[in-house]
């Protein structure tokens, strides 16, 4: 039988600097998607990056995640819960990565 360990995630440590840069290269040309310290994330997805949003049943449950991304589809799947959910809106806009407030 193989190995049936699932790879670790790499995940890169950035410093506050090249957060604001990639933040600021972001919302370049977006200024529809910004009110004030607002943004409107999914606007910002659909039509600036060109991704689709789509809610995916039981991700959170199956895999122990909110979403992620198929880059060959340009696609964001959400869990479906986090998406439909009113009590989780903060943690949804959080998740698509931009709550600025």
């Amino acid at each position: 039988m193989g190995d049936t360990k699932r790879p670790a995630l790499k995940v890169r440590d950035y410093r506050l600097y090249e957060l604001d840069r990639i933040a600021a290269d972001a919302l370049r040309d977006a200024k529809i998607c910004v009110k004030g310290r607002r943004v409107d994330i999914e606007r910002l997805i659909l039509e600036k990056f060109k991704l689709k949003i789509e809610s995916f049943a039981d991700l959170r449950r199956r895999w122990d995640a909110y979403a992620f991304i198929d880059t060959t589809a340009r696609v964001i799947f959400m869990d479906a819960d986090l998406m439909n959910e009113e009590r989780f809106e903060r943690k949804y806009r959080r998740r698509l990565g931009l709550d600025l407030q």
